[in-house]
């Protein structure tokens, strides 16, 4: 047969419904009963009311029998309706009770779930990483430092060289200042023999030539210091 009208399909099967999903679908059943059995108890409220009205009008009427079989029955559905009432007294504290589970359940998988991380956490960040990496923050620290020191020592040595220029500059001033005695003590060759007979007058100008002469040379040797 089945080669002429094919193999039938299996039915995919349906993945498994967790606990809290089957849960929920038992609670929203017994809900469902509960609302099915409070309006079954509503109508025998109905009838009971109805039969109550019978036995008034047939005891009106002197009906006894009549009366008696409408009160059994009265009776019957009033027992009836109390056996509901407990049914719906128990699928109400069944349904708490399965709610309470339900969270229950909720919450210790949370909890199962919190301490798996926790655990995971641990195994990544045991005691020797912690450690390690104090000590690494010890290694950096101190490499930090060291290169602070590098830089102070730069500092020191650059203060250094400016001690060294400010010693040099005074020794430049000293030696200018030698420089300018040694020119005025050293006598002028050049000058002819009749200059030591030249009248009075004209000592001003040779001592204004003097002077100019010492500037000149002190500025040669300030350009010369400078260009050193």
């Amino acid at each position: 047969m089945n080669l002429f009208f094919g193999s039938k399909k299996k039915k995919e099967e349906k993945p498994a419904k967790s606990l809290g999903a089957e849960a929920a679908d038992t609670i929203k059943r017994l809900r469902g009963d509960i609302e099915a059995l409070e309006k079954r108890r509503k109508y025998m409220d109905a009838q009971v009311a109805e039969l109550e009205e019978s036995v008034r009008d047939k005891v009106r009427k002197k009906d006894k029998n009549g009366a008696k079989m409408a009160l059994l029955r009265k009776q019957a559905l009033t027992k009836n309706a109390q056996q509901i009432d407990n049914q719906i007294l128990t699928l109400e504290n069944q349904c708490l009770q399965l709610e309470n589970a339900t969270t229950n359940m909720t919450a210790v998988r949370a909890m199962e779930q919190g301490l798996a991380m926790q655990k995971k956490i641990a195994q990544d960040m045991n005691a020797d990483k912690v450690e390690q990496l104090f000590d690494d923050l010890a290694e950096q620290n101190d490499f930090s430092n060291e290169v602070s020191d590098l830089f102070a020592q730069n500092a020191d040595q650059i203060g250094g060289d400016m001690d060294l220029d400010e010693e040099l500059d005074q020794l430049s001033a000293q030696l200018l200042e030698e420089d300018l005695l040694n020119a005025k003590t050293i006598p002028s060759s050049s000058q002819p023999a009749a200059a030591t007979a030249a009248p009075a007058s004209a000592k001003p100008a040779a001592s204004a030539n003097l002077a100019a002469d010492e500037e000149a040379q002190l500025a040669e040797l300030q350009a010369q210091l400078n260009f050193a």
